[in-house]
């Protein structure tokens, strides 16, 4: 079983300590028995091998970051120190890895031309699977603006274009909206 698989992957990076990996296998656990349609091949493979590292807000001003090609998930130690719920930035990364692509994840592409929504979108998903109990908010108006674009291109093609890097999905919903026939139905 899929599942199964993961969490094995969990238990064979040699990087992380036990409470660690049991955090991520929780937030793994619950994302699957919500979303058993998404594959989680990908985390699988990127999860063994995966670094863990803090880093200072003057390297980097998110909470966290994912580099796909480096197989890196970083953690800003003043978030974690002071504004931000550890297992939201957590459910954060494991949805880039999910989902990562060269350097990429989600449905941005090398032009960053949907980051906005990326960062929106997996902060809804963020909040949704992991909630939110820090004191700080984050990205509140990315996911503003990509709860108006899902209203727009229809929260299940966000949902299928994310975890399957098909941006063309967006855009061929943007040209039927554009042609009337998906507007129409809102008027």
């Amino acid at each position: 079983m899929m599942l199964d698989r993961v969490l094995k992957a969990v238990d064979e990076n040699k990087g992380m300590n036990v409470g660690f990996k049991e955090n991520i296998k929780e937030l793994i656990t619950k994302f699957f028995s919500i979303f058993p349609q998404v594959s989680l091949e990908n985390l699988e493979n990127r999860i063994k091998s995966v670094k863990i590292e803090k880093t200072h807000k003057l390297v980097s001003q998110r909470p966290y970051e994912y580099n796909a090609v480096e197989n890196v998930l970083r953690f800003s130690a003043d978030a974690l120190r002071n504004e931000y719920n550890a297992k939201h930035l957590l459910m954060s990364g494991l949805l880039c890895m999910m989902t990562a692509y060269d350097n990429t994840y989600g449905f941005a592409n090398e032009k960053n031309q949907l980051e906005s929504f990326n960062v929106g979108y997996t902060e809804i998903l963020s909040n949704f699977l992991a909630g939110n109990a820090g004191e700080k908010d984050f990205y509140k108006e990315e996911v503003i603006f990509t709860n108006v674009f899902a209203e727009l291109v229809g929260s299940d093609t966000l949902f299928q274009a994310y975890f399957t890097n098909d941006t063309e999905l967006i855009s061929a919903k943007l040209v039927e909206s554009e042609n009337g026939s998906y507007a129409r139905s809102y008027l």
